[in-house]
């Protein structure tokens, strides 16, 4: 079933999902046969400075990846 989608997305996402991990700590990029999972939180929950940081970071790689051509 994979075989027959269009995957030239996922290299400009991992490219940004990288960048994006070299500067989150502790984040990491999850590729999978037809999707990505960027990992940027597994420390604990009661640190909201690093937190909010972190969402911060999520929220501009989303907007990067939104902005991409397509």
């Amino acid at each position: 079933m994979v075989a027959n989608l269009n995957l030239t997305w996922k290299g400009l996402c991992v490219e940004i999902l990288n960048y994006f991990t070299e500067r989150t700590p502790g984040s990491f990029v999850e590729e999978r046969e037809a999707s990505i999972v960027w990992r940027f939180w597994t420390g604990p929950t009661d640190d909201c400075s690093d937190r909010q940081w972190v969402r911060r970071q999520a929220t501009e790689a989303q907007n990067h990846i939104f902005d991409s051509p397509r």
